[in-house]
């Protein structure tokens, strides 16, 4: 076999595959038949003689050789995309859709304020916001940067810290004189509780700071939303105790429908990542986001 022999695109389908998980969510994020993108692998895989992934029907493996194979192409890979930005000029207009991923709630009340100021700001771009309480995949989705809270545990994609915001506990004035005034985490399981549900609808943990610590209580809420705002609303009717984050209890606190437990000394200061696919390849509708992120939102919400 010669170098000749060996296809670079085939070797970008090879690196996607790996990234994606998958054959499928990586045809379906280059928008290529998975047929055809199975065709170009197995070629790949008879030009080096060897077979570089194991497959599933839902997930791939990659082999010892298809390890070895990986690494030296995400060098390659790396290498011409920083000699293809040294030369492609950096005023390249942002151009095509953009997809945008963020919770429900973070897109109500931080980033709608400053949407139209970006969409106006770039007018060669379609762009996409989608929220919502479901759990979307990056690739498999089409989503080109998903906001993310706490660090994100799948190391394949890039985080870009753009804010941290604090979560506490509330309840209403109503509520604590009708049942008392915790004086501390603990005692919250006396207590009526509103508690936020996961994507599998299972309660989130109650976390506190203590002590340069996180604690955990595992609350079983007499009340589960899978909505914060809902906690918040349902916590100012004077139902029970939540914790949400600060940021959408600024009018409640002002207005006195709600009232900070704790005196805020058991608040959990969480970040807020912008996740995108790869360095390598970072168009130019993605880069301008994110700058745009950085430059409009305050280290701390």
């Amino acid at each position: 076999m010669s170098l000749i022999d060996l296809n670079f695109q085939e070797m970008q389908l090879f690196v996607c595959v790996v990234n994606a998980g998958s054959i499928t969510a990586a045809a379906n994020h280059l928008e290529l038949p998975k047929s055809t993108l199975s065709r170009r692998l197995k070629h790949l895989e008879e030009c080096l003689g060897t077979r570089l992934l194991q497959r599933t029907t839902r997930r791939i493996q990659l082999t010892d050789a298809g390890t070895v194979f990986y690494k030296s192409c995400d060098q390659i890979l790396e290498q011409v995309e920083a000699a293809r930005t040294q030369i492609v000029s950096r005023q390249d207009a942002p151009v095509g859709k953009l997809s945008i991923y963020a919770p429900n709630e973070f897109s109500q009340y931080k980033l709608g304020a400053l949407a139209g100021e970006f969409a106006k700001s770039y007018p060669g771009l379609r762009v996409e916001f989608v929220s919502g309480a479901g759990n979307p995949h990056m690739l498999e989705d089409n989503i080109d940067i998903m906001i993310h809270i706490d660090e994100p545990q799948d190391s394949s994609f890039i985080a870009r810290k753009i804010a941290s915001a604090t979560t506490n506990y509330y309840a209403s004035p109503t509520y604590l004189k009708l049942k008392g005034i915790p004086k501390r985490p603990i005692d919250l399981y006396e207590h009526d509780c509103i508690v936020e549900l996961t994507y599998e609808r299972s309660p989130r943990p109650w976390l506190f700071g203590e002590q340069d610590a996180l604690a955990k209580l595992k609350i079983n809420g007499k009340y589960n939303c899978d909505s914060i705002q809902l906690c918040r609303d349902l916590a100012e009717q004077g139902l029970g105790v939540t914790m949400v984050p600060d940021f959408i209890c600024r009018d409640s606190l002002e207005k006195g429908t709600l009232v900070k437990l704790f005196e805020g000394k058991y608040e959990v200061a969480h970040n807020l990542y912008a996740m995108y696919p790869s360095r390598r390849f970072l168009p130019a509708k993605i880069k301008v986001f994110l700058d745009f992120l950085q430059q409009h939102f305050p280290d701390r919400l």
